[in-house]
């Protein structure tokens, strides 16, 4: 490059270069990811053209490196630019509004009772879904039917789906199994008669209803009333329900007989005196004391395991005996008012001491006085065992010097010596105490000097071996 003067000078040459006009960006390719349920906006990336030195704008005034915009519903002009600030033709895109969420379903909290029966749960919306709780990711297969089998609460949640496939929020629906009013009858079931006053009827909680053969109201107040009903076993039945209308109930029942007797019965053993191995008789007399009658008259009596039963015999009625139980059963059955009947019962005595036993007596009917319903006989078996040996270890197993029927002769002496005829051990009125206290093994000899009923002394004299 030259410049000339007027006067026709030239100048000295400049040189200059001029580079070729700087090439524009391809028109933009994209892809556009539409919004979502889950997702309210959209992504529009460009997929070409890509370059370090490209940057890239979806509204022609901000431009990015990044090839990837989150953009909300609208249209957008995608440009590209290069490093020369050259700007590619525009393309046409657009993100759609965001599907709707639907709102969650209507849902009815649940109140049951105890074992009552429930149904599939229901909710108001379309397309419902089930779920066990806030975090449960897969919803259950059907609509559940909820247990009703132990009292307390829980929850279910549901969902509601639209036409474009979106679930709503979840919602709660409280299911309350209610337990069952406890109650607790109050008033008496014991056997009633015909001549009975009504017997006044209560439970708990109060406010519900009894019903049932005899029952009558008065206000507020149940009775059972004895003669309405008549004679027989009678079921009773308390209703109750509670505020929230869950009902509890209790059965009882109560008989009602013709009266009331009074039988009394007596035992008394055969006055004689009677050794071991030797026989004597019990007599037990059977009395109803009242007018009425008695019917399913039975009387029962254990007997010791010292004695063993020989034989019985009776004025009415029928014996039976258990050899194992050793339980004797006179069944006399009815009874006429103011009679008696008696029994005579032979056994065996099969240790000496004290032998005592009691007979009872019962009938169907309820009887006014059980102070005489039952009797006791005690019998002295004469004579008294010796052991020779003691084990004091502790076992509570012959651990004491034990003479059986030494109870029978109180104020008897027992001396005792070693071998060497020393005394060890002596007392006036000897019960079964001496258990070898600080004394060695060995043989040691005793002396007892039993007292008889008359008074006076017999001497025993032996051995005892002493083995810890």
């Amino acid at each position: 490059m030259t410049v000339k003067n007027t006067a026709g000078c030239v100048s000295a040459a400049t040189n200059a270069v001029v580079n070729p006009q700087p090439q524009t960006p391809a028109a933009p390719t994209v892809n556009v990811t539409q919004p979502t349920c889950a997702n309210a906006n959209g992504t529009i990336t460009i997929t070409a053209p890509l370059g370090e030195s490209l940057t890239y704008s979806i509204d022609g005034t901000n431009y990015q490196q990044a090839a990837t915009f989150t953009a909300a519903s609208g249209s957008y002009q995608v440009t590209v630019k290069n490093a020369a600030g050259c700007i590619s033709p525009a393309t046409s895109t657009r993100i759609n509004p965001s599907p709707d969420i639907p709102s969650p379903p209507v849902v009815r909290n649940l109140d049951y009772c105890l074992g009552a029966a429930a149904n599939p749960l229901t909710a108001t919306g379309q397309r419902i879904r089930w779920y066990t709780s806030e975090q449960a990711t897969i919803p259950l297969p059907a609509a559940p039917t909820p247990s009703t089998a132990t009292a307390g609460s829980f929850i279910y949640l549901a969902t509601q789906t639209n036409d474009a496939g979106c679930e709503s929020r979840r919602a709660p629906l409280t299911i309350t199994v209610h337990p069952l009013p406890e109650i607790t009858l109050l008033s008496s079931i014991a056997d009633m008669t015909v001549q009975e006053a009504p017997r006044q009827l209560m439970a708990t909680p109060a406010g519900g209803i009894f019903s049932g053969n005899g029952v009558t109201s008065s206000g507020n107040s149940y009775f059972f009333n004895p003669s309405t009903s008549g004679e027989g076993n009678h079921t009773i039945t308390y209703t109750y329900t509670d505020q929230q209308q869950c009902t509890g109930s209790i059965t009882f029942t109560i008989r009602v007989i013709a009266g009331t007797v009074d039988l009394s019965i007596s035992k008394k053993s055969e006055n004689k005196t009677t050794g071991s191995r030797e026989s004597f008789d019990y007599t037990i007399i059977a009395t109803n004391l009242r007018n009425t009658g008695a019917t399913g008259v039975t009387v029962t009596d254990r007997l010791p395991v010292s004695v063993q039963y020989q034989q019985a015999r009776v004025t009415t009625g029928t014996v039976q005996y258990d050899q194992v139980s050793h339980i004797l059963t006179w069944i006399i059955g009815a009874m006429p008012g103011n009679t008696t009947a008696s029994l005579t019962l032979t056994v065996q005595a099969l240790e000496i001491g004290a032998v005592s036993n009691t007979a009872s007596i019962n009938s169907r009917e309820p009887d006014n006085n059980t102070n005489n319903n039952s009797a006791t006989d005690k019998k002295i078996i004469s004579g008294i065992f010796i052991p020779n040996v003691i084990t004091p270890n502790g076992d509570g197993k012959n651990d004491r010097f034990t003479i059986k029927g030494i109870e029978n002769y109180p104020g008897s002496q027992l001396i005792l010596f070693n071998r060497w005829g020393n005394q060890v051990y002596q007392h006036n009125n000897y019960n079964n105490q001496w258990d070898g206290y600080n004394l060695n093994e060995g043989t040691y000899f005793y002396i007892l000097k039993l007292r008889l009923p008359d008074g006076n002394l017999q001497d025993y004299k032996g051995y005892i071996l002493l083995v810890r």
